[in-house]
């Protein structure tokens, strides 16, 4: 959050969105790790 908050409103909200969009990519290549483990 620091650094969203340093780069200001503008680039913050951009940054939020690549990092929420790499945290979704990384839940869904764990998930699919699990279905490969498991199934």
């Amino acid at each position: 959050m620091t650094m969203v908050e340093e780069s200001g409103v503008q680039g913050g909200d951009r940054k939020m969105g690549c990092v929420l969009g790499n945290f979704i990519l990384k839940s869904t290549r764990q998930e699919k790790a699990l279905h490969r483990i498991y199934f």
